[in-house]
């Protein structure tokens, strides 16, 4: 709880990348805590909001994916599931309307769907599936 707190609070101060490495350890620890991915997802968004260019989103998130990719291969379920959850918040906000941006968002609901399958957290397994079904 201690590093959500702490990631809480210098998400208020305006210290967003402060705030998400607080978050990343929280969710390493505890990876499907809902408050801890949405203070995650928080931070990264409020990170990444100044860009507003699809492209400069959609690379970012795929380098975030292909570290994600890495951690899963590596057996550190918990940190690729920090990774996709950062990939999402970096492409969510340009993926509107995108059709090529909304499959990024489908694959990277899909990666973190199996992350969580590996830490047998079947509930979020399953959500990430399904929003990876209507990406």
């Amino acid at each position: 709880k201690a590093h959500s707190r702490a990631g809480l609070s210098l998400l208020q101060l305006g210290r967003f990348a402060e705030a998400q490495a607080s978050y990343i350890r929280a969710v390493k620890l505890e990876p499907t805590v809902d408050g801890y991915l949405a203070g995650l997802r928080q931070a990264t968004e409020r990170l990444h909001e100044k860009s507003t260019n699809a492209v400069n989103r959609q690379t970012e998130a795929e380098k975030t994916k292909a570290n994600g990719n890495a951690a899963l291969s590596a057996g550190d379920f918990p940190t690729a599931v920090a990774l996709y959850t950062m990939a999402l918040a970096i492409i969510q906000p340009a993926a509107n309307g995108n059709q090529g941006l909304q499959q990024n968002l489908a694959v990277y609901s899909s990666n973190r769907s199996a992350a969580f399958a590996k830490l047998q957290h079947w509930d979020f397994a399953l959500a990430d599936g399904e929003a990876a079904k209507r990406g």
